[in-house]
């Protein structure tokens, strides 16, 4: 469970992915990129308790089932939040500054 108002992008809810274990949280900050609603695990609205217990039942329920949850949320944080990726990622971003102050000056 995830309760912050405010995150970037969440640690505690990629280890969790990583691990196998859906998250549930709010959808502030970044943590809908993160988890993605009902895909590896559930998003409620900013603040609402409510639907946060609603996640966390659904959750849970979804493992008494044997749900496909768990099995994605690895697949889910290989994915999209792999050490390659992400290097990808990086190295795309510098080499587009690269080439834009290259145009500037």
């Amino acid at each position: 469970m995830l309760p912050s108002l405010e995150e970037n992008q969440p640690s505690v809810a990629l280890e969790s992915l990583a691990s196998g274990v859906p998250v549930v949280g709010f959808a502030a900050g970044g943590i809908p990129e993160v988890v993605g609603h009902r895909k590896v695990g559930y998003l409620a609205k900013v603040g609402d308790s409510k639907g946060l217990t609603e996640g966390i039942l659904w959750v849970m329920s979804q493992k008494t089932k044997g749900s496909y949850l768990k099995k994605n949320c690895r697949a889910w944080a290989e994915k999209y939040f792999s050490e390659e990726r992400c290097a990808e990622e990086y190295l795309q971003m510098y080499q587009d500054v690269v080439q834009e102050t290259k145009y500037v000056n």
